[in-house]
């Protein structure tokens, strides 16, 4: 598969760090613009792949869409086997919502409203990411599974939740079309421990495919660039 990317790649504890820093230093005023949204749902990419990378064991790196896409929000990648070697891009493209506190329907009625109605497709590649942002008891994963099989739309569907209140615990699951990556994590222990983060440049040959991948950690290249956002 090819799709016109950015060649340059972020790694999840580098978006983590630069939003951080973004958090830390923006006015309330400023928190409710467009693009630090984007940023924010950036972030919800990233601390959803330290939980993929935990559970699968191999690096994901990410990159923000430009507005005049339109759709998606996020992509990501990993290394995928092609020939026999690990030298392919294995894209993902992600759309983030938030499960608030102010939604009063059923988180699985809430996605089927809001992110899959029979009208509004993604394309198959694209995984919807759900952050449920409220303080409530979900049913269990089997029922959540079980409340979209009439949905028609095969895109994966992850649920991203904090489970505690002082820790930076973490849980993932993929509630359709299958239960998957079911995984619970130590956000701040996983992020502590990972090495090899920064940025990963793409170089292309002739036909557009990746040839080569360069890892550049202390390349200086900043994961919110596509938003118009400079570095503080």
């Amino acid at each position: 598969m090819i799709i016109s990317t950015d060649s340059l790649w972020f790694h999840p504890v580098n978006v983590m760090y630069h939003f951080a820093r973004l958090d830390n230093i923006s006015r309330p005023e400023y928190k409710k613009s467009k693009v630090f949204r984007k940023a924010y749902e950036a972030n919800l990419a990233a601390i959803m792949l330290m939980g993929i990378i935990k559970l699968q064991k191999q690096n994901y790196w990410m990159q923000l869409v430009e507005d005049k896409e339109g759709t998606p929000d996020i992509r990501t990648f990993r290394y995928a086997e092609k020939n026999g070697i690990l030298n392919w891009q294995e894209i993902q493209e992600v759309e983030v919502v938030q499960y608030e506190y102010h939604s009063n329907e059923l988180l699985t009625d809430f996605l089927k409203n809001k992110k899959l109605p029979p009208k509004k497709s993604y394309p198959e590649t694209t995984t919807i990411l759900c952050l449920a942002d409220k303080i409530t008891s979900l049913p269990s994963w089997q029922k959540q599974f079980e409340a979209l099989q009439d949905v028609q739309a095969q895109n994966p569907v992850i649920i991203l939740g904090k489970t505690h209140p002082d820790k930076n615990i973490y849980t993932i699951c993929q509630i359709h079309p299958e239960i998957d990556l079911l995984c619970e994590f130590d956000l701040t222990a996983e992020a502590a421990g990972k090495k090899n983060v920064g940025v990963l440049k793409v170089h292309f040959d002739p036909k557009g495919k990746p040839e080569k991948f360069i890892h550049l950690p202390d390349e200086k290249h900043y994961p919110f660039e596509a938003l118009g956002i400079k570095k503080s």
